[in-house]
Order: C-alpha cells, then sequence, then structure tokens
C-alpha cells in the first residue's frame, strides 16, 4: 500500500518536476542561442526526458488504478 503511494508520488514529481524544469529553467536559458544550437539541445533534452515522461504516465495511471479500490473500501483513510 505505501510501497503504491510512493511510486505514485514519485511518478508525479518527475513529470511535473521535469516540466517545470523545461519551461523554467531551460527555456529562457537557451533563448539566447543560436536556432542552429538550440533545436539540438531541445531534441536531446526531450529524447532522454520523454521515456521518463512515458513510463511516469504508466506508473500514476497503475497505481492510481491499484489505489482507487482501496479508497473506496476504506474512505476514512487519507493517504
Amino acid at each position: 500500500m505505501i510501497l503504491g503511494l510512493a511510486l505514485h508520488i514519485v511518478a508525479a514529481v518527475i513529470w511535473v518536476g521535469g516540466m517545470f524544469f523545461a519551461y523554467m529553467v531551460l527555456r529562457p536559458s537557451a533563448g539566447p542561442l543560436e536556432p542552429a544550437l538550440r533545436l539540438p539541445l531541445w531534441h536531446r533534452v526531450f529524447g532522454r526526458f520523454f521515456p521518463w515522461v512515458w513510463a511516469s504516465i504508466v506508473a500514476l495511471l497503475a497505481s492510481g488504478l491499484h489505489r482507487t479500490p482501496m479508497a473506496r473500501e476504506r474512505p476514512e483513510m487519507d493517504y
């Protein structure tokens, strides 16, 4: 039960944290670069990031679906 919750939280942190980094840090930092340098950078960064995103989506769906019956059975549990 706790392992599923931890997996759910870690997957959300990876997905949301990575998008925050890309938008708030990488985008402004890469902005001044010439397009000939900027586009390969974005391609490499997202090429490495999106496998983590897809794994996170799978983990979120699996852990969320696994937790749904538990929440129905024990609504008083606040987790």
